[in-house]
């Protein structure tokens, strides 16, 4: 819905007072949306994730999109801190994904093979 909402405030389709319609913080209808990527089915691979959990997407299309995913790197420790945050779009969220049951382990040991393979 969120996406929806943007396209509009984008184009110049929604008054301002609409927000109070939809139950959003004119704040929040402006917030800044991800949008899928060209060629994804979602803007992040957890997005991706939750599509194939939902049947939106079959798993061909899965591991395709999650081996082509543009990652962003993983977060890096300080030295002295261990907590480490990992920012939307890396591959933490595929693992992830794994532990809270939007994809299998053996599909994530799919992925997994398949990316490398593509990395080589």
């Amino acid at each position: 819905m969120r996406r929806a909402v943007r396209r509009l405030v984008e184009g110049g389709s929604i008054p301002a007072r609409v927000s109070s319609w939809i139950g959003l913080p004119e704040s929040e209808v402006a917030a800044e949306v991800p949008m899928p990527l060209e060629g994804f089915s979602g803007a992040t691979p957890k997005e991706i994730c939750e599509r194939y959990a939902a049947g939106e997407i079959d798993r061909e299309q899965l591991i395709d999109e999650l081996v082509r995913y543009p990652y962003v790197p993983r977060g890096k420790s300080d030295g002295y801190d261990s907590l480490l945050i990992d920012p939307p779009g890396s591959f933490a969220e595929v693992q992830e994904a794994g532990f809270r049951g939007l994809i299998s382990s053996e599909l994530y040991g799919a992925i997994l093979a398949a990316r490398e393979a593509a990395l080589r």
